[in-house]
């Protein structure tokens, strides 16, 4: 199976355009408050006392030190949006030459 980099680069993206667009889902409330980021699979959780600054201003450095990166479960995302858009695509194309 061939790999297609535009949409290896585009469902690279998707996850962290997710991060910067949609609002964060907050976990637990007990003392220090935990949200996690990432979809379809958590793959970032934010660690703070109060509530999240700008979500721009969370990749900064005072505030990247209350973050805990999952590589793998950010992969699995990647994976996860890859293989969606190739079976949108395949979709399309079984619809498109049958009409």
């Amino acid at each position: 199976m061939k790999i297609n980099k535009k949409i290896l680069l585009i469902s690279t993206l998707i996850p962290v355009l997710y991060v910067v667009v949609v609002p964060f889902k907050k976990i637990s409330n007990y003392g220090i408050a935990e949200y996690a980021i990432g979809f379809p699979f958590h793959f970032m959780w934010y660690r703070e006392f109060g509530e999240i600054p700008n979500k721009l201003l969370l990749f900064t450095s005072g505030e990247i030190r209350k973050i805990q990166f999952d590589l793998m479960y950010y992969f699995l995302s990647v994976l996860f949006f890859y293989f969606l858009i190739l079976v949108c695509m395949y979709a399309y194309k079984r619809v498109k030459k049958t009409t």
